[in-house]
């Protein structure tokens, strides 16, 4: 059995639970998503999040 990532397993269980994959989901600035946070909210993306995010179809959008 291969090991997923915990917050792609986090996601998916929350994707079962609510019925589907929202169009949005709104994330603080943690490390398992953001490399880098720059200026005037520019993100540096780690790449496995950015996998996750394409594959289930969905935008991301980060706290301040």
């Amino acid at each position: 059995m291969l090991k997923k990532p915990v917050l792609t397993f986090i996601e998916m269980h929350g994707f079962r639970v609510f019925g589907g994959v929202p169009a949005r989901v709104i994330y603080d600035n943690m490390k398992t998503a953001v490399d880098r946070v720059g200026r005037v909210k520019e993100r540096q993306v780690n790449i496995r999040f950015l996998a996750m995010t394409n594959h289930y179809v969905f935008a991301s959008e980060f706290c301040n």
